[in-house]
């Protein structure tokens, strides 16, 4: 894993805080607080396990995974709603609520801009994929034109 320009290449995940990243510190800086810039025993244990076994590059799947269980047993279910445009706040937050209510879960909508669809939504979540985008009616269409 190669970490962006400027940032610490020991960077680390964690899950409280929504996953955010965080950034490890070097072992001799000390700051205000006994511990309080450093990542805990597990993470840095995890880290070092990773590094050592040559596989650093799947630190964006075990935190992947992490999140996911965290997520099931937290009641959580991602979804990610793509769009043609982006959507207003109103919006999100009607395709959360109704997402939330009808899977009797709490929702974390991730949103991705893809002019490509046209018009519409892709919904995804879990292993499922509800997609109501123009370009797939327009492909189904012609589908259906071909055929007869």
């Amino acid at each position: 894993m190669v970490a962006p320009s400027g940032q610490n290449p020991r960077a680390v995940r964690r899950p409280s805080g929504g996953g955010g990243l965080e950034q490890s510190h070097d072992r001799h800086r000390t700051s205000g607080g006994a511990g309080r810039d450093r990542p805990d025993e597990e993470a840095t244990n995890l880290a070092r396990l990773l590094i050592e076994s040559g596989r650093i590059d799947e630190v964006q799947d075990v935190d992947d995974e992490f999140q996911r269980l965290a997520d099931e047993a937290a009641g959580r279910v991602r979804a990610t709603v793509t769009t043609a445009i982006e959507l207003e706040a109103a919006d999100r937050d009607r395709v959360t609520r109704e997402l939330s209510k009808r899977l009797d879960k709490d929702v974390r909508l991730s949103l991705v801009v893809d002019p490509r669809i046209l018009g519409g939504m892709k919904l995804q979540y879990g292993d499922r994929i509800v997609d109501a985008s123009v370009a797939t009616r327009l492909e189904q269409l012609r589908r259906r034109l071909a055929a007869s």
